[in-house]
């Protein structure tokens, strides 16, 4: 089964000198009302206590699921029914969104992608989905017609969304 290969629509250079103009415009903002620089600490704060809490949690999970893998997970569907690169592809990915250097988390195909493993919907859309159906083949046209859209809560429900997207014709 391929990686997931990016495909980048801007020259490396392109990026940094957007990042180089938010700072400017950060500077400036601090210079101007230096009550921004506090909003900044308290999010800043936030951000990393949330992501403390949510690295813990997953780590716990991580230690409760030691004996799983892809094989458990792969057991929930029917491999006559559903394509296996699209049951791979969609735990490789999700593993690997929620991994870190401290754990690698086990993928069962009933944990709550916003509850459980803590995925958000935009996360997901916009870059989850798009790399597992790079990888298995599959098209983002026509999402809308999937009987699955809208209805993905749960790790199930992204690998039968998945398999229901249509397979990339090179014609």
């Amino acid at each position: 089964m391929p990686k997931y290969e990016p495909t980048g629509k801007w020259p490396p250079f392109v990026g940094w000198l957007l990042a180089g103009l938010l700072l400017l415009l950060l500077l400036w903002g601090i210079w101007e009302k230096p009550f921004i620089l506090i909003l900044i600490g308290v999010i800043a704060t936030w951000s990393i206590l949330d992501i403390k809490r949510r690295n813990s949690k997953l780590k716990k999970l991580s230690e409760e699921r030691s004996e799983l893998s892809i094989c458990e997970f792969a057991r929930s569907f029917d491999r006559k029914v559903i394509d296996t690169w699209v049951i791979r592809a969609v735990y490789e990915q999700i593993q690997e969104y929620v991994a870190t250097s401290d754990y690698v988390l086990p993928i069962k195909a009933d944990d709550d992608l916003e509850k459980t493993i803590e995925i958000d919907d935009e996360d997901l859309d916009m870059d989850i989905l798009v790399e597992i159906l790079q990888r298995t083949g599959r098209s983002m046209k026509d999402t809308e017609s999937n009987p699955f859209f809208g209805k993905v809560k749960t790790v199930s429900d992204l690998v039968y969304f998945v398999n229901e997207q249509p397979i990339v014709t090179n014609t």
